[in-house]
């Protein structure tokens, strides 16, 4: 989503339409700050709503651990699907990001 926040910047100053098919940050989402932003997919805020309530009222779980990867796609994508869960009432036990190589010594 970084490379469509910076280009709309600058496409918005000029009035031109920007639409994407992958960009899913929720700060897309602020009509203020880009204007003549559109996607076809859904934010990561309505992707981590979507997980957290199937997870609670498909599968019945009521305790999760995010693993997610470091970059910030990854990151933004578990953070809102942790307040998603969290607001369903679930239990978020342990939250990890990991790197390209990961060790897995901290979930020991």
């Amino acid at each position: 989503s970084s490379p469509t926040m910076n280009a709309q910047l600058i496409l918005s100053n000029y009035g031109v339409p920007q639409i994407s098919a992958s960009a899913t940050s929720p700060a897309l989402s602020d009509d203020v700050e880009y204007p003549t932003f559109y996607r076809t997919s859904p934010s990561d805020a309505y992707q981590g709503l979507a997980s957290a309530d199937m997870i609670k009222n498909v599968f019945g779980w009521s305790n999760v651990i995010v693993i997610s990867g470091a970059d910030s796609y990854s990151a933004d994508g578990a953070d809102a699907f942790e307040r998603a869960a969290l607001a369903k009432g679930l239990m978020v036990t342990r939250s990890v990001q990991v790197n390209e190589r990961p060790s897995f010594s901290s979930l020991a």
